[in-house]
C-alpha cells in the first residue's frame, strides 16, 4: 500500500491531462514491473518523477511568451494582495482596535475574498474585488508601514487584476501551492506583527525561492516575483535619487528572468526535435 501511494504521488509530477488519460495504466505498469524488488521500485519512481517534470516543462514551453507573461502578471497581482493582506492583518493585530480601523478592516476582508475566489478558479470575481481593493490600499497605511513595497504605485497589481478580468482562466491552483502560500502568509503576519511590517518580505522572499525551485518546470512564478523586485528597485532609485549597485541588480531582475525564460524555451524545443 505504501508503494502504491508513493507511486501515485510520483504521478502527480505529470500534467493533469496525462494523469487522466494514462495515469492508471502507468501506475499498474510500474507496480507490475517492479514486483517485490524495492531498489527497482525506487528507481522506477525516480524515473517517473523525472519524466513527469520533463513533460510539464515541455508543456509550459509550448505556451506563447505573451500568455506566459500575462499569467505571470496575474500571479504578481496575487502576490501583491498577499503582501497587502500581511501588512493589514499585522496592523490590526498590533493596534487591537478594529473598530478604529474600518478602512483597513474592509480592505483585509476584500483581499481575503479576492484570494479565496482566486483559489477556487473564479478569476473574474477575484479581479473585480482585487481592483476595488487596490486604490484604497494605496492610501490605507502610513508610508512608513509599507516601505519599500507600498511605494510601488497600484498600477502594477491593477494591471494584473485587469488581465485576470479580461482573460480569466477557469483553473484552480494546485492544493500544494495554496497550502504553501497560506502558510507563508500566516508566518509573515506573525513575524510582521513584531517587526515593523517586515512580514511582507517573507512573502516575497518565500515566493522567490519557490519560483527558482520550479523555474525549470514552470517559469511563471519566477517572472511574477521578478516583476515585483524590479518595480521595487525602480521605486527605491526614484525616491532616493541615487542608484546603488544592489538596487541596479533589483531593476535588472525582470529582464534577466525573461531572458532566462526565453533561453529555457529554446533549449527545451531543441531537445524535443
Amino acid at each position: 500500500m505504501r508503494g502504491r501511494a508513493l507511486a501515485q504521488a510520483a504521478l502527480r509530477c505529470y500534467p493533469p491531462a496525462t494523469r487522466t488519460a494514462r495515469g492508471a495504466e502507468m501506475l499498474d505498469t510500474l507496480l507490475e514491473v517492479s514486483g517485490d524488488r524495492h531498489g527497482l521500485f525506487l528507481w522506477n519512481v525516480v524515473s517517473l518523477v523525472t519524466a513527469g517534470l520533463g513533460e510539464r516543462a515541455r508543456t509550459s514551453a509550448r505556451v506563447s511568451s505573451g500568455r506566459t507573461i500575462a499569467e505571470a502578471a496575474k500571479l504578481a497581482s496575487v502576490l501583491y494582495a498577499c503582501m497587502w493582506l500581511t501588512v493589514g492583518l499585522a496592523v490590526l493585530i498590533e493596534r487591537r482596535e478594529w473598530h478604529h480601523e474600518s478602512q483597513v478592516s474592509c480592505c483585509v476582508v476584500g483581499l481575503l475574498i479576492a484570494l479565496l475566489a482566486w483559489s477556487q478558479g473564479r478569476q473574474r470575481l477575484a479581479s473585480v474585488i482585487g481592483l476595488a481593493c487596490t486604490v484604497p490600499l494605496a492610501v490605507a497605511y502610513p508610508p512608513d508601514v509599507l516601505l519599500p513595497v507600498s511605494l510601488v504605485p497600484p498600477i502594477l497589481p491593477a494591471c494584473g487584476f485587469l488581465i485576470m478580468a479580461l482573460a480569466p482562466v477557469r483553473k484552480r491552483p494546485s492544493t500544494v501551492a495554496l497550502a504553501a502560500l497560506a502558510a507563508l502568509v500566516v508566518v509573515s503576519v506573525i513575524v510582521g506583527a513584531n517587526a515593523g511590517g517586515f512580514g511582507q518580505f517573507i512573502v516575497l522572499g518565500g515566493a522567490s525561492i519557490a519560483g527558482l525551485a520550479v523555474f525549470a518546470v514552470q517559469p511563471r512564478l519566477t517572472i511574477a516575483v521578478a516583476i515585483i523586485w524590479t518595480a521595487i528597485g525602480i521605486e527605491l532609485i526614484a525616491f532616493a535619487g541615487a542608484a546603488p549597485v544592489p538596487w541596479k541588480f533589483m531593476v535588472a531582475t525582470a529582464p534577466a528572468v525573461l531572458a532566462a525564460t526565453a533561453a529555457r524555451a529554446r533549449v527545451i524545443h531543441r531537445r524535443a526535435i
